[in-house]
């Protein structure tokens, strides 16, 4: 099985020639200072045709929701009671009103099956057909004819019907014979990108291209360098970049695209953690070492709901220290150090539903406010899309015999226009302060 994901498996075929610059990024420095910019020449690549553009995501429906209350009547004027009513009204056959958000009503269908959960108290579960749905406003409603008595839970005096809390849609029923219910759409959800012009030249006189270096060839050296400061620029617009659309100082159009850390806050703000200042009971006042542990697991788990059972972390070295720190202090923690396909090199923890992959990121490591942040991703969800289009093809490119006319140097340069897209925000998570301790 390729790694997560990515096209093909084992390693590099002796010779193979890298079709583009982030493969050849992906195949000399697979550990490098880009590491997800080179990713995606593992993955398939998505264009864009303009300097906007926009993409959708359409996620697992979560067919379920909170109950306002539950009624008798449709005017919704009397709430149920176990004591007063269960004999007529909690039983199979009839119907209660069961009010909710407009807002979540409208995912529901007559011959929907539903069930009508105390979400503390999971034996009280009734089941019931959706028989009607009333979309208004505050008074919005589903009628529910109920296919079992209200008499599940051991004290059912103390929890029935009127202790639910929570409406799950579970399937559909329909007779035979009958005509097409009703339908329901879900909407996908829209995001949009700008693209980012990135250039980056080298100048080298005639002398210096001349002069012998016992060092090597200096045009190729400096071409090297040049392409790993080309490529950490685009690598650091996927973390820490903003879209921003303003105009430049020639008057032309200036646009900057967005990145993960600003996406996942906008979309999934709720995977933004921080153990430094997280006030939980669990973890408020604690060390990294008594509550550390606990933190991950539970927010590994809340990531494991909702897409792969494997991510990629990246990781500045003081918070995968955190997680050393950790796995010597409990000894239940396994880490297993790795070359997983095409060289990339990381240490993996396998818990209950995920499998997490940490891998060091220089340009986390490198800056002392970032060692002690995580990022957790699953790399096929992060696409950079080159501008493609009129006939011009502006991925990754080396432009060469830039110098004006009577020059005497050599100026070539990197050249490439495109933007990042990211799916599915809460398969992403961000994670700060790792191996400190709680303040809160």
């Amino acid at each position: 099985m390729a790694f997560l994901g990515m096209r093909g498996t084992g390693d590099w075929v002796t010779d193979q020639v890298p079709e583009s610059w982030e493969e050849f990024i992906m195949r000399e420095y697979p550990n490098g200072s880009a590491p997800l910019y080179a990713m995606q020449s593992m993955f398939r690549e998505e264009n864009v045709d303009s300097v906007d553009y926009h993409w959708w995501t359409k996620t697992l429906p979560t067919k379920a929701g909170d109950i306002t209350n539950v009624y008798i009547d449709s005017g919704l004027a009397t709430p149920y009671v176990y004591a007063s009513h269960q004999s007529t009204y909690g039983i199979a056959t009839a119907i209660v009103y069961v009010k909710l958000a407009a807002a979540l009503v409208v995912e529901f269908k007559d011959t929907h099956l539903v069930l009508l959960r105390d979400s503390d108290q999971l034996l009280v579960d009734v089941r019931g057909e959706v028989k009607d749905v009333v979309v208004d406003g505050a008074n919005s409603y589903i009628a529910v004819k109920l296919i079992e008595d209200d008499d599940n839970h051991g004290t059912s005096s103390s929890y029935n019907l009127a202790t639910v809390d929570r409406v799950l849609i579970y399937s559909s029923a329909v007779p035979q014979g009958s005509v097409p219910p009703a339908a329901v759409a879900y909407d996908p959800t829209k995001y949009d990108g700008l693209v980012q012009e990135f250039r980056d030249v080298l100048d080298l006189t005639d002398i210096a291209r001349a002069t012998h270096l016992r060092t090597g060839d200096a045009y190729d050296e400096a071409k090297l360098e040049l392409l790993d400061t080309h490529s950490q620029d685009i690598e650091n617009t996927a973390f820490w970049g903003k879209a921003y659309d303003t105009s430049g100082d020639n008057g032309k159009r200036l646009t900057m695209t967005g990145g993960i850390f600003n996406f996942v806050a906008d979309n999934a703000p709720a995977n933004v953690l921080d153990y430094l200042t997280d006030t939980g009971s669990d973890y408020a006042g604690k060390t990294w070492l008594q509550a550390g542990k606990k933190w991950l697991n539970t927010y590994f788990m809340q990531l494991g709901r909702y897409g792969e059972n494997e991510v990629i972390c990246f990781t500045g070295d003081a918070a995968l220290l955190g997680i050393n720190d950790l796995a010597e202090a409990y000894g239940d923690i396994q880490l297993k150090v790795s070359q997983q396909d095409y060289g990339i090199k990381v240490t993996t923890w396998i818990i209950p539903g995920l499998t997490v992959h940490f891998k060091t990121h220089p340009l986390f490591s490198h800056e002392t406010t970032n060692q002690n942040t995580m990022v957790l991703l699953h790399p096929k969800n992060v696409k950079f899309s080159p501008l493609v289009g009129g006939g011009l093809n502006l991925r990754t490119s080396f432009e060469t015999d830039m110098q004006i006319p009577g020059q005497h140097s050599k100026v070539d340069g990197f050249y490439t226009v495109g933007g990042w897209k990211f799916y599915f925000p809460n398969q992403f998570m961000v994670m700060r302060n790792v191996g400190k301790d709680n303040t809160a």
